[in-house]
């Protein structure tokens, strides 16, 4: 069950947490209730890595032109 686990956290690159991968399980066909999921999620070490959101980090008020120096 943990190595199943570990291949559903991996192919979600780290970003899915005990309910998605209870959800993904059901999905094949294993019931397994999610308290058992963070249990064992948390024996095999894996954790959820957050994502980010994105952020602009250019200045979309600058000068679209060069003022004229003449």
């Amino acid at each position: 069950m943990t190595e199943v686990i570990r291949i559903i956290h991996q192919e979600s690159r780290g970003t899915v947490g005990a309910p998605r991968v209870q959800a993904a399980l059901l999905e094949e066909g294993r019931q397994v209730s999610r308290a058992r999921m963070t249990r064992l999620m948390k024996a095999a070490g894996r954790q959820v890595r957050c994502k980010r959101k994105f952020r602009v980090t250019t200045n979309s008020k600058h000068l679209t032109q060069w003022p004229k120096m003449c």
